[in-house]
């Protein structure tokens, strides 16, 4: 609703800004030596796609009156992110622990 909606979004961009440098530190500790500047090029440019596509899909949710989709939608890729992020964490930690 026009009260929850704009809380949702501040929120969102709140946690979103927050993971930033945490994404940068955990690519740059996932990477093997030498690699970094591809690895960086290829999450960047999967950042860039993802940004260059996500307006189709949402924009078609808007077109067609299904707002809730598209907080659903962000709230999923959300979602996903953090998980591959608590993975990676997670490889991370076994790599470092042998």
């Amino acid at each position: 609703g026009p009260v929850f909606s704009p809380i949702a979004l501040v929120l969102t961009a709140f946690t979103v800004s927050m993971g930033s440098p945490s994404r940068d530190l955990m690519i740059k500790r996932a990477t093997p030596a030498g690699a970094t500047g591809r690895v960086y090029g290829l999450v960047y440019s999967g950042l860039d796609v993802g940004s260059a596509t996500s307006p189709l899909f949402f924009g078609w949710f808007m077109d067609h009156g299904l707002y809730g989709a598209t907080l659903g939608g962000a709230a999923l890729v959300l979602l996903l992110g953090s998980i591959t992020a608590w993975k990676l964490a997670q490889s991370i930690s076994k790599i470092n622990s042998v």
